[in-house]
């Protein structure tokens, strides 16, 4: 099956960043694009219904129209060759993206960067979708504009969930002609004399995880990384000149919530380039061409 790339298509000027992402993605991989705007009632207007009657609800869904009709219009100028399709949809963004990424290679929707409001739509939208999506979510940040050329840095930790993770980059990596990064991190012991020892051990694990994965993407050049720090903050700093951060999550239970929050909500947050989250599930769907 030919898997397209789904995007959420904002209805603000903001949306630029994440379709030009998407529909790039979507030709280095060699599959089609499908716009998705979904009009989402706002309580006010639900409370207002009296009043306004379903006019204002015809007014979202013509807006929505126009919106979609415009960003297509954009993306087949740019890539005349790109398949291109859409879809107007009502109900709850998340709930609507979560069905769409079953048949998706991947899902692709904004993020906001500061305020209450990047917490709201983080929440509300991102945050379910990394929790709830079929296929591997990819977070575009609405400010900072990444290199062309900047390399793939994945977060590499030795569980099978950081192995999907780096599945997933190698793919990215290998259809982009990509260098990747396998960052590894771990806390530093305060005994100097436990240092080495434990460095060793983490260089062990780092290597483990490439062995086998790395060998079947010939074409990529692995560049791995030991770092004794937090491994949110040395993401974030590695996104400066990177294309893309991918990072691993698990999506259920106590152990969900705390990766969630001490990784990759720290870095869907603060990077400065597109954040790829990827489950061990979503991680399987193949990418067009690979081995």
């Amino acid at each position: 099956m030919n898997e397209p790339i789904v995007v959420g298509v904002s209805p603000f000027a903001d949306r630029r960043p994440v379709v030009t992402w998407a529909a790039r993605e979507a030709v280095r991989r060699g599959r089609p694009l499908r716009l998705v705007h979904v009009c989402q009632e706002s309580s006010w207007l639900r409370a207002s219904r009296v009043d306004y009657g379903t006019d204002a609800v015809f007014g979202l869904r013509a807006r929505g129209e126009a919106v979609l009709r415009e960003v297509e219009a954009t993306v087949r100028t740019a890539h005349p060759g790109l398949a291109v399709t859409t879809r107007l949809a009502d109900g709850d963004p998340a709930a609507v993206l979560a069905e769409e990424s079953r048949a998706a290679e991947l899902l692709v929707v904004g993020t906001h960067d500061q305020g209450r409001f990047a917490d709201l739509v983080l929440g509300s939208v991102a945050k379910e979708l990394i929790r709830h999506s079929a296929a591997p979510v990819v977070t575009v940040p609405q400010l900072e504009r990444p290199p062309e050329d900047g390399p793939v840095v994945v977060g590499v930790d030795g569980t099978e969930v950081s192995q999907a993770a780096l599945e997933f980059a190698l793919q990215g990596a290998s259809c982009s002609g990509r260098a990747l990064y396998a960052v590894h991190c771990w806390l530093t012991p305060l005994d100097r004399a436990e240092r080495s020892l434990v460095r060793a051990e983490e260089r062990r694990v780092l290597a483990e995880a490439l062995a086998g994965v790395a060998e079947r993407f010939p074409d990529v050049r692995v560049i791995p990384v030991l770092s004794g720090g937090d491994p949110a903050e040395e993401l974030v700093r590695r996104s400066r000149d990177a294309s893309m951060v991918v990072v691993g999550s698990h999506r259920r239970g106590t152990l969900a919530a705390a990766v969630l929050g001490s990784v990759s909500r720290d870095v869907v947050r603060h990077a400065c380039c597109p954040v790829a989250v990827v489950c061990p599930q979503s991680a399987l769907v193949p990418v067009a061409g690979a081995r």
